[in-house]
């Protein structure tokens, strides 16, 4: 679609798309253009830069550029300026996933209300991964609802993958929110920056399987919270998910305050693994029940939580690299463990 294209706009390509099509977007930028994907696509921006952004007062749709209630990749676009009014929620979307999985790879999400937020129509059934893409200065800054908006919010999935990915900026919310039954985290920059204002760097409000780890994550002057990396704080009995654990491990996590938390768990009855991270200028490591090891309070990131090269020749992406780096860390932990 667009210059030169069969079609114009996205709304018409994704209407006259068949299942499993791949929609390739020239180059360009598309202004107040949305679609919903009801039948499994790929949409990919090619050739070279595609922007898709708002200058009407509200997103048309009042939801995100792509709304998808069936499987969907994306892939080398870019999502700015969402924005739709208080009185409608206040949290317009790059994304917004309502049903199927999503896979993310090599997008931006550009002052967006939120980057991508997803609100499952079935809980635990579908995955999203996101990778190399970034989220800059996402969020609501003030009003009403200010707070409740983030670089991405992910609600009630079965997985959430993100890896290789920045988060900078984000104002007010977090910059990772996920309610996910497990949400793998792996090496990513979250940074706030002198901009972001940003409360938690991750939450995982409902606890579930989790894993934070080689990210690095700086929380700045003007954080809205002390705490890096929450768990539980919605739900500290544990009641949303079967199975709970939480498990942080090769983070540099720094700050410039003096207040900063490094691990908040809220749960009364998991005990969170905090291994091999590397927390700089953060007074308080851990609060709730954590057990600690090989960790350090200056420096960089220790050996033992350095991740493993890439075999060599091996290049994936997507769905692919993200479990190859989620396999990659828990294969080194086995062996430390043994």
């Amino acid at each position: 679609m667009g210059a030169g294209g069969t079609y114009s706009t996205l709304a018409d390509a994704v209407a006259a798309a068949s299942a499993g099509d791949t929609i390739l977007i020239a180059p360009g930028t598309y202004t107040d253009q949305v679609a919903t994907i009801n039948v499994p696509l790929t949409i990919e921006g090619s050739g070279g830069p595609v922007i898709f952004t708002q200058s009407a007062a509200e997103l048309p749709g009042l939801k995100g550029y792509l709304v998808t209630n069936a499987n969907t990749t994306v892939e080398n676009i870019t999502f700015q300026n969402a924005a739709i009014s208080v009185g409608d929620g206040d949290n317009g979307a790059g994304i917004r996933q309502q049903a199927g999985n999503l896979t993310v790879i090599n997008d931006q999400f550009n002052n967006d209300q939120d980057g991508i937020l997803a609100t499952p129509a079935t809980k635990g059934v579908d995955s999203i991964v996101i990778t190399n893409s970034s989220f800059d200065g996402d969020g609501v800054a003030s009003g009403p609802l200010a707070g409740f908006e983030h670089g991405i919010y992910i609600g009630m999935v079965a997985s959430l993958t993100v890896i290789g990915s920045t988060f900078n900026g984000i104002l007010a919310g977090h910059d990772i929110k996920s309610r996910a039954e497990a949400s793998t985290i792996t090496g990513n920059t979250l940074e706030d920056g002198v901009t972001g204002t940003a409360s938690y760097a991750v939450d995982l409000p409902d606890g579930g399987v989790d894993e934070v780890s080689g990210n690095t994550i700086d929380k700045g002057p003007n954080t809205q919270n002390w705490t890096t990396i929450a768990y539980s704080e919605e739900d500290a009995t544990n009641q949303t998910w079967a199975d709970n654990s939480l498990e942080v491990s090769g983070n540099l996590i720094d700050n410039t305050n003096d207040n900063t938390i490094g691990v908040n768990n809220y749960s009364t009855s998991v005990t969170a693994d905090i291994s091999c991270n590397a927390f700089d200028n953060v007074p308080t490591i851990s609060q709730g029940l954590a057990t600690l090891e090989n960790n350090v309070t200056s420096g960089p990131v220790p050996a033992c939580g350095q991740s493993m090269p890439e075999p060599p020749g091996l290049a994936l992406s997507g769905v692919g690299f993200a479990l190859l780096a989620s396999l990659r860390f828990r294969r080194r932990w086995r062996r430390l463990a043994a």
